[in-house]
């Protein structure tokens, strides 16, 4: 059943177009432009997201990081501007030259790379399980996975902290991120 689902997977990622990081004057790519005001402003917050990751002490310009589900960038970009060195970001759609083409349920990774896992885009998982497993498997133990989702309550929050089955809760807070109310879930790799 998984191949098959992986085969279809493949087959939507053919026939969908990544968008452009830059292009001339079509109107449709410029929020995806990196000079575009939209993107400086997406960029801005992340960074400002990010600084408070770093503020914790769970994110320095050496951390091995991995932004799963990156969409086009912005957080990968983020990253990079604040001085971290090894940022992976991965995609089921190709966005050059920031984000790979990658499976978020089946990361092509060996376990325990990672020092910091991101994603804000777990609510669109097609199987929140597998894509929690993997975010899992590939961090160090002692580390952190950050997600952030649409702004929930503690009801949601511990459905979300129940997929992870070898990490601890750490904390959840409200945060703004690209001027959305969103949830910030912070989970600690035990082993």
């Amino acid at each position: 059943m998984e191949r098959h689902i992986r085969r279809f997977l493949n087959k939507l990622s053919f026939a969908s177009l990544p968008l452009p990081l830059s292009s001339s004057s079509s109107s449709s790519s410029k929020p995806y432009k990196p000079s575009s005001n939209d993107w400086k402003k997406k960029l801005s917050s992340f960074i400002n997201f990010f600084q408070s990751i770093r503020d914790l002490g769970l994110l320095h310009n050496h951390t091995k990081v991995i932004c799963i589900s990156a969409g086009v960038g912005h957080e990968v970009m983020a990253l990079s501007h604040m001085g971290v060195h090894d940022v992976t970001g991965v995609e089921l759609i190709d966005s050059p030259p920031l984000v790979s083409r990658v499976d978020p349920h089946s990361l092509p990774f060996f376990d325990h790379v990672f020092y910091l896992a991101f994603t804000a885009h777990l609510a669109e998982a097609l199987f929140p399980s597998r894509f929690v497993y993997e975010m899992e498997r590939a961090v160090r133990p002692n580390v952190v996975c950050v997600i952030v989702v649409e702004e929930c309550g503690d009801y949601e929050v511990k459905e979300i902290v129940g997929l992870f089955m070898k990490s601890r809760f750490v904390n959840s807070i409200n945060v703004t991120l690209t001027r959305l109310k969103m949830t910030q879930i912070l989970m600690k790799r035990t082993s």
